[in-house]
């Protein structure tokens, strides 16, 4: 089975944080940055867009 996240792609963290720093996204816009509470609430909602 494949996972999405495995030790060894950690090392093309580097490379994924340097794209959206160049697209200029803000931690606000980066689902893995949120807040527990925060990612709960879009999960559980109907429109998740």
């Amino acid at each position: 089975m494949d996972y999405a996240h495995t030790p060894g792609h950690l090392d093309w963290l580097y490379f994924g944080v340097a794209t959206a720093r160049r697209a200029w996204v803000e931690a606000g816009e980066v689902v893995n940055a949120w807040e527990g509470e925060r990612l709960v609430g879009w999960l559980e909602r109907d429109d998740r867009s």
